[in-house]
């Protein structure tokens, strides 16, 4: 059975992304409140149990969850991020179902970029994303009369 950390790319994310991003996927998976082990909890995460009423876990989402964040969900696990919020939730919600086929979509979509940073929510990013651009320093400059001094003449005529 395939857990959410054998997937490299969602493990680094897992990892890397800040609380509030792995909070929705946490969210999705499970009742319990966010906790400092969570995401130790969601990369052990291997499938939803065979008698879990997704259909109403569904709907409970759907209700309870943004566009937004649902979109956020589906580049944690490196969905399509195309849809309604129905649409975007069905589609998370069959790819949790079923850890195999979204692992498989991993291995399918390496490509020769792969040495790009792969952890789109890293506190980097994040952090750079709200600092406001640098000002230049302000040199200042001497003022005139310490530019040029004029040299008085000596009048020494021996």
């Amino acid at each position: 059975m395939v857990s959410l950390e054998e997937i490299a790319a969602i493990a680094n994310i897992l990892k890397t992304a800040p609380a509030s991003t792995v909070q929705l996927l946490h969210k999705i998976v499970n009742d319990e409140p966010y906790s400092k082990s969570s995401r130790k909890e969601l990369k052990k995460f291997a499938g939803f149990p065979q008698n879990y009423d997704i259909e109403a876990r569904k709907d409970k989402i759907l209700k309870d969850f943004t566009k937004t964040e649902l979109i956020t969900v589906c580049t944690i696990l490196g969905l399509n991020c195309a849809g309604s919020a129905k649409e975007l939730s069905e589609h998370i919600f069959k790819n949790l179902s079923d850890l195999a086929s979204l692992k498989n979509n991993f291995t399918e979509q390496l490509t020769d970029d792969e040495d790009e940073d792969s952890a789109p929510f890293s506190l980097e990013s994040t952090n750079d994303a709200n600092k406001q651009p640098r000002t230049p320093p302000i040199y200042h400059l001497p003022s005139p009369q310490d530019v040029f001094v004029p040299h008085q003449q000596s009048s020494n005529n021996s």
